[in-house]
């Protein structure tokens, strides 16, 4: 929303069975919401918001549920508008540590929560001059961040650094998107939809390994790989592989589904209305 921040119940209303929305409370913004993420520390959440346009641009940590409060926020520099916001627990302690915040002047932000406070910090190995598309922990003291120019695996540890790199070849283009899941990655570039896999390699380092690439009939607009639920109803996804990825196209206004690892392309459903996909 564009000044205000909205807390929302869906619940049934009036004995209808049929689920509804509630408005319960209304707070002020600063701006335009760019991005709200949850963020875990042990058993309990709170939300990141950030928020704004040019010399009111914020980064605010709220307490999630009824009667939202701020805990702590971040003013940002005018030419530093919030894009997008990813959390990460770089310390595997199970608490979100680190946020990531990809900036619209093409940089990136790191920010740490210590204490309760956040505070911009610098983590080694992590390009804070390029745009960050994506950026996720894929296994345990491993940072993933996707740029525009290539996919890089930074170590979390004491002494960080950049291990992997990898950028796309065959496409002749820079990534225009990107999505992970633990040791998974899919990564769009021009028409080229490729699928890698973070492993040791034959000298026990770990690298990028690119299982399977396949070429697109349209540009990817949006892609996600998270994982479905499984029929048993758990939701525990955290030991599970994704098997399909979903990607939005430009120009015919298509969500495709695609099976991993061999990109086989299973469904392609056009969409209804005239309007391209951002998200998916």
């Amino acid at each position: 929303h564009i000044d205000f921040t909205k807390t929302l119940s869906v619940a049934p209303l009036l004995d209808i069975p049929e689920m509804h929305l509630e408005v319960l409370q209304t707070i002020p913004n600063s701006g335009t919401i760019m991005a709200v993420v949850p963020r875990q520390f042990g058993t309990q959440k709170e939300l990141l918001m950030s928020c704004g346009v040019y010399q009111e641009s914020t980064l605010k940590r709220l307490t999630p549920g009824i009667n939202l409060r701020v805990l702590d926020r971040i003013d940002f520099d005018e030419n530093d508008v919030p894009n997008a916001v990813w959390v990460a627990d770089c310390n595997g302690t199970g608490h979100d540590d680190t946020i990531v915040i990809a900036f619209k002047n093409q940089k990136t932000g790191v920010v740490k929560i210590k204490g309760g406070d956040m505070t911009p910090t610098q983590l080694n190995g992590f390009r804070n001059d390029a745009d960050t598309l994506h950026t996720a922990m894929v296994r345990p003291g491993y940072l993933l961040q996707i740029t525009g120019e290539e996919a890089r695996l930074i170590s979390t540890g004491p002494d960080g650094e950049c291990v992997a790199t990898w950028a796309p070849t065959s496409s002749g283009k820079g990534i225009s998107r990107g999505s992970s899941h633990k040791s998974q990655v899919v990564i769009a570039s021009a028409d080229y939809l490729y699928y890698l896999e973070i492993q040791e390699d034959n000298e026990a380092a770990i690298a990028f390994q690119l299982k399977k690439e396949t070429r697109l009939n349209r540009e990817a607009a949006c892609l996600d790989m998270s994982p479905f639920l499984p029929s048993n109803g758990d939701i525990d996804l955290s030991g599970q592989r994704s098997n399909l990825v979903a990607v939005g196209l430009w120009e015919d206004m298509s969500i495709n589904l695609f099976s991993l690892p061999d990109l086989r392309k299973l469904d392609y459903q056009e969409m209804d209305v005239r309007v391209l996909p951002r998200k998916v």
